[in-house]
């Protein structure tokens, strides 16, 4: 089972083009590998779209991330929940390949399926996690 690691803050971000982009912050603990897996919901409905993350450079230092979403997803007024989820290797593994697969094919020569850590032909994945979630309004932007 990973270890609880709780989400500090939620901020906003807010980019030249007056995009506004979610930060997950939080101190990742040291001497251990991590994983994670950000997971978000706009005014209670949950945004189709995850992303991954390991601390395998950034071991036990304090993490503010940026965390993908669609270009005009979030709006002045909009409360935003994020989940920090700890995964385990297997898991993170099968996600991080799922991930690539959804978000960033453009470079793939053919169609892949992410790596199973289940036996006998199925495609998923088992393993253990951990949920820390904080919301946040929207203040500025459109």
């Amino acid at each position: 089972m990973p270890q609880l690691v709780k989400l500090d803050s939620v901020g906003v971000d807010y980019d030249v083009n007056n995009n506004t982009r979610p930060i997950a912050e939080y101190q990742d603990p040291a001497g251990q590998k991590n994983y994670y897996k950000y997971s978000m919901k706009k005014n209670g409905v949950h945004i189709n779209h995850f992303q991954t993350f390991e601390d395998r450079l950034s071991n036990g230092r304090y993490i503010r991330e940026n965390l993908d979403c669609d270009t005009g997803t979030f709006h002045r007024g909009d409360l935003v929940k994020v989940d920090l989820v700890g995964l385990d290797a297997g898991a993170f593994n099968f996600l991080k390949e799922s991930e690539n697969v959804a978000y960033s094919n453009a470079n793939l020569a053919s169609p892949t399926t992410p790596t199973s850590n289940i036996s006998g032909g199925c495609i998923g994945y088992f393993g253990a996690q951990t949920v820390s979630s904080k919301t946040t309004t929207i203040k500025l932007g459109r």
